[in-house]
C-alpha cells in the first residue's frame, strides 16, 4: 500500500512498523498522491501529508472525525518527531 508514497511517507510508516501502537489502520483515500496517507484511531483520522517536507522538514497534519469529516484539529506543521508523539496519543 505505501510503495506508490513519497520517501517522507514511507520513513515514517517503517518507523510505525517498529513502535508497539495499537489501535491503527492505515488507510489511503488519496492512492494517487504519493504525498498523503491517513492513520485511522476508532472515529479519529489523522491526515499526514509530506507535501511542503522538502522546503519546511515538517509534515502537515489534520486530525479529522473519520465518518463526518468534521475537523477536531485544524491543519498543523509537525515535525518528524512530532508526528510520531501525536500518533501515540491518539492511540491511547
Amino acid at each position: 500500500m505505501i510503495d506508490n508514497k513519497s520517501s517522507e511517507i514511507i520513513r515514517l510508516i517503517k518507523t510505525l512498523e517498529t513502535e508497539n501502537i495499537t489501535g491503527l489502520e492505515v488507510v489511503d483515500f488519496w492512492d494517487s498522491d504519493i504525498t498523503a496517507i491517513g492513520l485511522r484511531f476508532d472515529e479519529k483520522l489523522l491526515y499526514i501529508s509530506s507535501y511542503n517536507y522538502f522546503d519546511t522538514k515538517n509534515y502537515n497534519v489534520i486530525i479529522e472525525n473519520f465518518d463526518t469529516g468534521e475537523i477536531i484539529e485544524p491543519e498543523k506543521d509537525v515535525d518528524f518527531y512530532g508526528v510520531i508523539a501525536k500518533i501515540k496519543e491518539l492511540s491511547k
